[in-house]
């Protein structure tokens, strides 16, 4: 019997988060210390930064769109166009922080720092707008887009604190312009650079990722033999990663839906049922977020104290450690509004026992 289709989210579009990870440099994220807020521009521009904290894109949009429209002669009009393009980005509007980001990042730019921020969001833009593409020929495009700024961003920027984000979303792009051993090694690289990296639990989901891919790529080109192998390769390490202690449960459970689908569509129904029996209720995931957010909020105090000397609440670290609090709340609101990927799994197990 033929399987029915069953529409899963293979890639789940979170704002945020994900497998794209964005940065912020602290020039970007803190208002300079002891500059009176004193002006409609300057209100405007504090007023997007409370709704960006807030994962609130709409008002920080709204605000930023005032801003770089009706104070162009206004000290922060770089800045706010960055962050009006980040907001797009974040909320899902890809094509409009595509345009937004394009200029920035322009040599003649005259500003280095936001030059190279916007190289970086314009290249996971584009690999964003390249998962979210229906047209395969589009999709690759802006695929090949994504790599070619990553790479550039790589050389030009080799001294950059966002480098590890860089190497880690290249590793994205080329898997999902189908280009397996290349993303393979691209999280070698990564790895073997950031040890410590922010993403390095998430790069060995990756990892397990691509193999499952690469395992469908090889089964719908006949290669039964090389693709049991690397199919082999990608179950064990799934389950090895998910019985880890302390594992990422969104994370964990984006990465087991995504090798059930890849699986099912290979026709292996029995490993696809594993994995489908390995998400957890939407619920879990909020519970295990919620706790993420709380230890990372608890912890700024304590990273203010502990930067003081270099500024405090403005310090590099510090403004690095908000803007990972930022991701994660986003991430938090975004799984709220999401669909219970449970629900899908249910509906995936039935259908491969109907095939």
């Amino acid at each position: 019997m033929k399987a029915a289709t069953v529409v899963l989210r293979g890639e789940p579009q979170r704002n945020g988060s994900g497998r794209w990870l964005c940065l912020l440099t602290a020039a970007l994220l803190a208002l300079t210390p002891g500059v009176a807020m004193a002006g409609p521009d300057e209100d405007l521009f504090k007023k997007a930064d409370e709704a960006l904290n807030k994962a609130d894109m709409d008002t920080a949009i709204a605000a930023l769109t005032e801003l770089t429209t009706k104070h162009t002669a206004s000290t922060y009009l770089n800045q706010a166009k960055y962050k009006l393009g980040y907001a797009h980005f974040l909320k899902g509007g890809f094509a409009e922080a595509m345009k937004i980001l394009t200029p920035l990042t322009d040599p003649k730019f005259p500003d280095p720092g936001i030059r190279e921020s916007a190289t970086l969001l314009l290249a996971q833009t584009l690999g964003r707008a390249g998962e979210a593409e229906k047209d395969a020929k589009i999709k690759n495009t802006y695929f090949d887009q994504a790599i070619q700024t990553l790479n550039n961003f790589i050389r030009d920027y080799s001294k950059s604190e966002n480098l590890d984000a860089a190497y880690y979303s290249r590793a994205v792009a080329l898997m999902f312009r189908g280009l397996f051993d290349d993303s393979l090694k691209a999280v070698d690289d990564y790895q073997q650079r950031f040890k410590t990296g922010q993403q390095f639990q998430d790069s060995e989901f990756l990892r397990a990722s691509i193999l499952a891919a690469k395992a469908a790529s090889l089964t719908k080109e006949g290669k039964k033999d090389e693709a049991h192998a690397v199919r082999s390769q990608a179950r064990d390490k799934f389950i090895q990663l998910m019985q880890r202690p302390g594992v990422d449960v969104a994370v964990a459970n984006e990465a087991a839906l995504r090798a059930a689908q890849l699986f099912m569509d290979s026709k292996q129904y029995d490993d696809a049922i594993m994995f489908f029996r390995l998400v957890r209720p939407k619920a879990d995931v909020i519970v295990s977020q919620e706790a993420k957010v709380k230890e990372l909020n608890d912890g700024l105090a304590r990273m203010i104290t502990q930067f003081a000397r270099m500024g405090g609440i403005n310090a590099p670290p510090v403004i690095r450690y908000r803007e990972r609090m930022m991701q994660e709340q986003a991430k938090l609101e975004g799984i709220k509004k999401e669909q219970d990927y449970s629900v899908s799994a249910a509906l995936g197990i039935a259908v491969c026992y109907m095939a």
